[in-house]
C-alpha cells in the first residue's frame, strides 16, 4: 500500500494534502498531453498499488469536473472505462511558460479508436516508466512540424552528464507491418536523424520472436546503424 492509499489518520494532514495535490497535478499534466487513458495507466503513473485506490482518486477528480469517464465496450465485447481530461482540467494545468501548446478542447469521446487502443495503452505505460525512472531520462514534446512522415511514439532525452544528452525515439511494435512499410519508415528517419531530431530509434516489441524478425528485416535493408531492438520487458529505464 502506498502512502496515498493509507487511512487518512495514519498520515499527517498537511503532508496528505500536499501529496494529493501533487498526484492530481501529475494526472492532469499526463492527460493534458494524452487526452485520455485507463485506470491501469494512471495506477502506474502515480505508483498506487491497488486499482481501488486509483479508481477513488479518479472519481474524486471527476467530481471536481477536471476529468470525465467514458464507458465503452472493446472488440472482444468486454466493458471498460476511459478517463479523459476536460476543458476545465486543461485550464487548471495550463502554464504558458511550460506548455508547448494550449489545448482548446478536452477529451472527445468520438475520437477513440478501439483498433489502436492497445498500442496507445502500451505507449502510455512506457511513458509512465520514463516519467518515474531513476535514470536521467525525460519525455520531450514531439513537434509535428519537425518530423517528416513517420512520427515516433515517444521522444525522450537521456542526459549523459556534463550538459550532454542523447535524443531517443521509441517505436512500439505490437504487431509487424508489411516489409514495404518498414522500408518507408527507414527512409523517413534518415532526414530526421540528419536534422538532429533523434540519434537512434529503439524498437520495442512484445516478445523475442517479433524482435528478431524486425531486427533481421532492418539488417537486410542495411539499416542497423541507428535502429536498436528490445522486447518491452528488456527495457531498462
Amino acid at each position: 500500500m502506498s502512502e496515498d492509499e493509507k487511512p487518512s489518520h495514519l498520515v499527517p494532514k498537511a503532508k496528505q494534502a500536499k501529496r494529493i495535490r501533487e498526484v492530481r497535478m501529475a494526472v492532469l499534466k499526463f492527460l493534458y498531453f494524452e487526452r485520455y487513458t485507463t485506470v491501469r495507466v494512471i495506477r502506474n503513473l502515480v505508483g498506487y498499488t491497488s486499482y481501488q485506490g486509483t479508481n477513488a482518486l479518479l472519481r474524486k477528480m471527476e467530481a471536481t469536473g477536471h476529468i470525465k469517464r467514458h464507458r465503452l465496450t472493446n472488440l472482444g465485447g468486454q466493458g471498460f472505462s476511459l478517463w479523459g481530461i476536460t476543458l476545465k482540467g486543461c485550464a487548471a494545468i495550463y502554464d504558458r511558460e511550460k506548455m508547448p501548446f494550449k489545448r482548446t478542447r478536452g477529451f472527445d469521446t468520438q475520437k477513440v479508436y478501439l483498433a489502436t487502443l492497445d498500442h496507445l495503452i502500451e505507449t502510455q505505460l512506457l511513458k509512465c516508466r520514463i516519467i518515474n525512472s531513476d535514470r536521467h531520462i525525460s519525455l520531450k514534446y514531439i513537434n509535428p512540424n519537425l518530423w517528416e512522415h513517420t512520427k515516433p511514439d515517444i521522444l525522450a532525452k537521456l542526459n549523459d552528464g556534463d550538459g550532454e544528452y542523447t535524443l531517443i525515439t521509441y517505436q512500439i511494435e505490437l504487431y509487424l507491418k508489411p516489409d514495404e512499410r518498414y522500408r518507408d519508415i527507414i527512409g523517413d528517419y534518415i532526414p530526421n536523424i540528419k536534422r538532429g531530431n533523434c540519434e537512434f530509434i529503439l524498437w520495442c516489441t512484445p516478445d523475442e520472436k517479433t524482435k528478431n524478425k524486425l531486427s533481421n528485416l532492418f539488417s537486410r535493408n542495411g539499416a542497423s546503424e541507428h535502429h536498436n531492438f528490445r522486447t518491452i520487458a528488456e527495457l531498462k529505464l
